[in-house]
């Protein structure tokens, strides 16, 4: 192996970076209106996000993307309970190249 390669780690929270990594690159993939989400605390059983868009959608649009984003990280954190931090009160943002 060359010296400049890297392998991921996939145990511990190395792993649990990874995979939110390859979850939230989807999410922007997904959503091309997404320039960036937070994460809030908890409400009850899901956690609530505030999202940033480009161009602005209905309110209607804003609450079913707001819902499908909670969704997937909530799914994340529930499948990896020790990671729950890496996501509460974070800012993800689309980076432009």
């Amino acid at each position: 192996m060359k010296a400049d390669q890297r392998v991921p780690i996939e145990t511990g929270l190395g792993g649990a970076e990874a995979e939110l990594e390859n979850r939230v690159r989807t999410l922007f993939g997904r959503f091309p209106e997404l320039i960036g989400f937070a994460v809030d605390e908890a409400l009850g059983n899901s956690l609530a996000v505030q999202l940033l868009l480009f161009p602005p959608v209905a309110s209607e649009n804003y609450d079913a993307l707001s819902e499908s984003i909670a969704a997937e990280i909530g799914e994340f954190a529930s499948s990896r309970p020790e990671a729950i931090d890496m996501v509460r009160g974070r800012l993800f943002a689309r980076t432009l190249h």
